[in-house]
């Protein structure tokens, strides 16, 4: 996974020299500058080793790189509200913008909140492949049942990525509809849109409710209905 070094940009931007390139493994359009950041987006490997030593002399060797990750701490993984110790922001639990950091917002309409790419008021819109998401660890995809044309989630694995609530699949803007827009692949979020019952059918052509959807956006299923793991809505 690459990461994103960042220091602050007094002047203009640094070009990386020919020992920060590396034969080709970092080059200068992975260079740019976000909110007067610098940022430079390199493999993990290179991070410390190339982009501190090429920044630091294009700067004059005054100053190095902070790896601060935005919500968090100086380098290394640091400590959220929901006690997440990845350095990943996208996707934490939160109650105000505050929590999230400098460039996120909290989604207090997901169960518990979560942490999204973003300023007060509401996230930032992505669209593949013009706008991007930048956080590390994100997926531009859809959100469920809304207009926006697509916001970051954080991305996954498997579930013990996410929290305990959260599911790690592929989220569709209208879920268990086949032709709806949907993420390219699994991210951290809810089986159920909370207060829509229908959303935990698993068929939403079913009009009958299967499953009723819980304040922690997990669902319940009616007996005789099953739940389906890969999605956690009811059968």
């Amino acid at each position: 996974m690459d990461v994103k070094v960042m220091q602050k940009a007094d002047g203009p931007i640094v070009k990386l020299d020919s020992a920060a390139v590396h034969k080709g493994r970092v080059s200068e359009s992975d260079i740019h500058v976000k909110n007067d950041v610098l940022v430079v987006t390199v493999p993990r490997v290179l991070a410390v080793a190339l982009v501190v030593a090429s920044i630091a002399a294009g700067c004059g060797g005054s100053t190095a790189p902070s790896t601060t990750v935005p919500g968090g701490g100086s380098g290394g993984a640091d400590s959220g509200p929901d006690g997440s110790t990845s350095s990943v922001v996208t996707g934490r639990a939160c109650s105000t913008d505050g929590e999230c950091g400098a460039g996120f917002m909290c989604n207090t309409e997901a169960p518990g909140g979560y942490c999204m790419e973003g300023a007060p008021g509401g996230p930032t819109a992505c669209v593949e492949p013009d706008h991007p998401c930048t956080a590390p660890g994100t997926v531009c995809s859809p959100l469920p049942w809304h207009q926006i044309s697509g916001v970051c989630l954080r991305a996954c694995a498997t579930a013990a990525d996410c929290r305990g609530t959260q599911q790690c699949a592929r989220v569709e803007l209208f879920p268990g509809d086949p032709s709806s827009p949907a993420s390219p692949e699994p991210v951290c979020w809810f089986a159920c849109q909370v207060g829509m019952d229908q959303s935990c059918n698993d068929n939403p052509s079913i009009s009958s409710l299967h499953g009723e959807c819980q304040a922690d956006g997990t669902c319940t299923c009616k007996n005789p209905f099953q739940k389906n793991p890969a999605t956690g809505r009811c059968l």
